[in-house]
């Protein structure tokens, strides 16, 4: 009998497999694809902007130690602008009061790490590669879970961690809404001549950003999100002609750039699960929604859907049984998740089609806001803080170790009762 099964060793999957593993629970992960074997080299194309939460979690799992050297770069500045406007938003970790914004990470080596982690723990964990077929209530109380390669597993939950095309979703009759964007996204790495002065870019283009990810010494990943002819168009240039391009459409924030990596291309969705829950079965990271890129949040939000899964289950003693499934934890964990998922999907979807529109009123209007928010250090910090994972809503598994006090510094250094009825909640919840 297992305590839970995690269909999925992504980056949420093998993670959350990870952290429960470590809460003395009997776990099975299962996945189509055989581990890798090895680390993957240090120059992927695959990366994801990982906020200050996603690193503490990933530090409290063991993780990070074995990335951070190689397969992590931090990034202490954003800029974002609009083509065509004078307007502007900068944001810096000094005003934050932290030495970094995030970190770029590549994703096949958390995914690797995690492994690495969970084989010294327990290696009977790790069932891949086999895929789920179905699964099946056995009981009130357990669900027999059916794979590929003919085993059954009894378990008493059942966890969603299998993509966009969640089948445990499906199975489970857990219904998604959504639509496909008129866009698609490339991804590609670049040397650069000026370097990238641990910034993070984002230029707003007609169709749709382009950011430019800091990676290493002087290298950029960038992600470049525009119609699905003009993706393919650049697909199609040569290293010459894709240089040129980038340089111009990035208004040449890091010089002159050099590609030197394979070109990814694909479609853009909004998807989002109505539940997160069902019958003893949770639906965690992509499974449960896909979120457009310009953000850099989807990562962050299914790791965050991890430290809350397994805060909800609150294995405190692992001496003492613990039902995984029981719907009350399921319950919480969606409380917890659902409604931000969703306001975070919705945003960020309101703010492309925002970016997307071009009357001239609209325009002014986008310049004037931008403009102003760039002023009220108070509203950038506040902005920053969500993005770097820094909030009250914020998991305990994923909370920096000085994170009451961080709050009270983000929102008022002097201090007063607001801020100390916050701080009281904080350590209270802690």
């Amino acid at each position: 009998m297992y305590d839970v099964v995690v269909a999925g060793a992504g980056m949420a999957g093998s993670t959350l497999a990870l952290a429960l593993v470590q809460k003395g629970l009997h776990v099975a992960l299962i996945d189509k694809e055989v581990p890798r074997a090895s680390w993957p080299k240090p120059a992927g194309v695959r990366v994801s902007a990982l906020s200050v939460a996603s690193e503490s979690l990933l530090r409290r799992l063991g993780i990070w130690k074995l990335i951070e050297s190689e397969y992590t770069t931090p990034y202490e500045n954003m800029a974002i602008w609009e083509e065509k406007s004078p307007s502007h938003l900068t944001f810096n970790a000094r005003n934050v009061h932290w030495t970094h914004l995030g970190h770029i990470v590549e994703n096949a080596a958390i995914c690797h790490a995690a492994i690495i982690q969970l084989k010294q723990i327990d290696s009977s964990a790790i069932k891949m590669p086999t895929a789920f077929i179905s699964h099946e209530s056995d009981s009130n109380q357990t669900l027999v879970v059916h794979l590929s390669n003919g085993e059954h597993l009894k378990t008493r939950l059942l966890v969603g961690a299998d993509g966009a095309h969640s089948r445990v979703a499906r199975y489970s009759s857990i219904r998604k809404w959504g639509w496909s964007y008129p866009q698609s996204a490339l991804v590609a790495r670049f040397a650069t001549s000026s370097g990238h002065q641990s910034r993070a870019w984002q230029r707003f283009l007609a169709h749709g950003p382009l950011a430019l990810l800091p990676w290493g010494e002087k290298d950029v990943s960038i992600v470049w999100t525009s119609r699905h002819d003009k993706i393919n168009d650049l697909i199609q240039m040569s290293p010459a002609e894709l240089n040129h391009a980038v340089r111009v459409a990035s208004d040449g924030a890091v010089g002159d750039m050099q590609s030197h990596s394979a070109r990814i291309a694909f479609p853009l969705h909004l998807r989002l699960a109505e539940s997160m829950i069902g019958k003893r079965v949770a639906l965690v990271g992509d499974a449960a929604h896909v979120i457009h890129p310009q953000a850099g949040q989807g990562v962050n939000l299914g790791l965050m859907d991890v430290a809350a899964l397994v805060d909800a289950l609150d294995v405190t003693h692992p001496s003492v049984p613990v039902d995984c499934g029981d719907p009350r934890r399921l319950e919480e964990f969606h409380r917890k998740r659902y409604a931000h998922n969703l306001m975070m999907v919705l945003g960020v979807d309101a703010v492309g089609r925002c970016y997307l529109l071009s009357p001239g009123w609209l325009r002014h209007l986008r310049h004037t806001g931008v403009g102003m928010i760039q002023k009220m250090s108070i509203l950038k910090n506040m902005i920053a803080s969500e993005a770097m994972g820094i909030s009250a809503l914020t998991p305990n598994l994923a909370r920096p170790p000085s994170y009451p006090w961080l709050y009270d510094e983000l929102f008022n250094p002097q201090g007063n009762h607001f801020a100390d009825s916050i701080l009281s909640r904080l350590d209270k919840d802690a």
